[in-house]
Parts: structure tokens; sequence; C-alpha cells
């Protein structure tokens, strides 16, 4: 006897679940908005650097100056669907 699903049920079942965990993604990140995170960068370019937050989370930072493996604090300010898009965290005073 196999338990299985038929491939329809199975590749509905897969559909939902991507798109229940991209909406978990875009909500977990967007709580993040407006809050300072570190970022690990692993690029830098002319006018940004990528990198990941401590969240786990892409982050693009806009700006120039950076290099590559240092950790930055930065405030992302929108969600692009597949990233944190953020500016420099401003530095304490």
């Amino acid at each position: 006897m196999d338990d299985r699903p038929s491939k329809v049920v199975a590749k509905s079942r897969a559909t939902e679940l991507i798109e229940l965990g991209s909406a978990k993604r875009s909500e977990f990140a967007r709580k993040w908005l407006g809050k300072t995170v570190e970022v690990l960068l692993e690029t830098a370019a002319a006018d940004s650097a990528g990198g990941w937050s401590g969240e786990y989370l892409p982050v693009t930072v806009t700006g120039s100056g950076f290099a590559s493996n240092t950790v930055v604090k930065a405030v992302p300010h929108r969600w692009d669907g597949s990233q944190l898009i953020a500016k420099p965290a401003a530095p304490a005073r």
C-alpha cells in the first residue's frame, strides 16, 4: 500500500509551502526596517556593498567606501522581496 499523495497533490502542496515560506520570510524581514542591524559585507562596489545581517537576511548597503570582509552597522529602509536595502547607520555620538 502506497500512502504517497498523487503527483498533482504533491505539487500543489509544495507550491503552497513555498509561497508560505516566502510570505513568512518577507514578514520577518520587514520587522527589521528602521532598526539598526550589523552586516557582514561580502562584496563591495563603488556605490554599494552586499552581505548578510546577523539575522541571516541578505542586505545591500548603499554608499561608498566599504570593504569586503568587514562588519558595518546599517539601517534597512526597504525590503525588495529578496533583500533588505539599507543605509549606513549614523555613528554614535
